[in-house]
C-alpha cells in the first residue's frame, strides 16, 4: 500500500525542457464545507519517467486532506510514496520518486488522485500546478507547462409547487439556470415560477409556483333551450337542479350528471 511521508525528492541533472508532456485536471465541484476527491492526470511521451515534483496552489478556503491523497495505479513501484509539503499557506509542494528507476506505466491516465477540503463559507476559486518536473531514468529533467482547474461550489436549488418540493438538484455557484418547465395539475392553471436568477448564487435557493383552480361553465338545457347557467370551480360537487315543471308535460329528468364539476 502507498504511503505518505517526507522524503527527499532525488537531485536530478541535464534538463530537458518538454511540452509534450502534460498535466490534465478537470474542474471540480462540491459543497462548501464538505471534501471531495480530483484526479491528477498525465499524458506523457517520454515512458522512463521515474519522478515527479510539482507545485499545488490552492485557493483560499481550500486545504488537502493528505490521508486521501493517493498515487494511482500507473505507479508500479510498491515502495514509491508520495510526499506532500506545506510551501505557504496555500501552496504545496508533491514529490514522488521510484528509488528503484521504476518508470510510470502507460502513457496516459490518472497519475495520483488529491482529497481537498473546503472551509463552509468557500465560494469558487482557481487551483494552479506550477514548478512541474518529472525526472527520466537517464537523469534527464522534462518540465511541463502550468495548468489550472476551477473549484466550483455547490448550492441547492429548490421548486416548490403549492409548498411542497416538486424538484431539487445542486448546481454550482455562477452556473446559468434555465428554469424547470411549468408543471400541469388536471383542472388548474400554473401561476408561473417565482424570480429566478440568470445565474446561480452563493447560497441555497428556492423557486416557488402555486396552482389556481380552474371555473367553468356548467349549464342546464330543457327541449334544447338553455334553462340555467352557473360558473363552478373544477372539484366542485354538483347539486342538480330541481326538476323544472310545464303544464300538460312530464319531465324526463337530467342527463348523466357527475358527482364534481370536471
Amino acid at each position: 500500500m502507498k504511503r505518505i511521508f517526507s522524503v527527499a525528492i532525488a537531485v536530478l541533472f541535464g534538463v530537458l525542457a518538454s511540452f509534450a508532456e502534460q498535466i490534465k485536471v478537470q474542474d471540480i465541484a462540491l459543497v462548501a464545507g464538505n471534501s471531495t476527491t480530483v484526479e491528477i492526470g498525465l499524458n506523457n511521451v517520454n515512458t522512463n519517467l521515474v519522478a515527479f515534483q510539482m507545485d499545488l496552489t490552492l485557493p483560499e478556503g481550500i486545504g488537502i486532506e493528505k490521508a486521501g491523497c493517493t498515487l494511482s495505479s500507473r505507479i508500479t513501484d510498491e515502495n514509491q510514496v508520495l510526499t506532500i509539503g506545506r510551501l505557504s499557506a496555500n501552496t504545496y509542494r508533491l514529490t514522488s520518486t521510484s528509488l528503484s528507476l521504476t518508470p510510470i506505466s502507460g502513457t496516459s491516465g490518472t497519475l495520483l488522485t488529491l482529497k481537498l477540503t473546503s472551509t463552509s463559507n468557500f465560494v469558487n476559486g482557481q487551483a494552479t500546478f506550477s514548478n512541474i518536473l518529472f525526472s527520466t531514468s537517464t537523469s534527464q529533467e522534462v518540465g511541463l507547462e502550468d495548468t489550472s482547474f476551477t473549484i466550483n461550489t455547490l448550492y441547492t436549488l429548490t421548486y416548490k409547487v403549492d409548498g411542497e418540493v416538486y424538484k431539487t438538484s445542486t448546481v454550482a455557484y455562477g452556473t446559468a439556470i434555465t428554469p424547470e418547465a411549468a408543471p400541469t395539475k388536471e383542472g388548474h392553471t400554473f401561476s408561473g415560477w417565482s424570480d429566478i436568477p440568470a445565474t446561480m448564487p452563493a447560497n441555497d435557493l428556492v423557486i416557488t409556483g402555486t396552482f389556481a383552480v380552474n371555473s367553468y361553465t356548467l349549464t342546464y338545457k330543457v327541449d334544447g333551450e338553455v334553462y340555467k347557467t352557473s360558473t363552478v370551480a373544477y372539484g366542485t360537487a354538483i347539486t342538480p337542479e330541481a326538476a323544472p315543471t310545464k303544464e300538460g308535460y312530464t319531465f324526463s329528468g337530467w342527463s348523466e350528471i357527475p358527482a364534481t364539476m370536471p
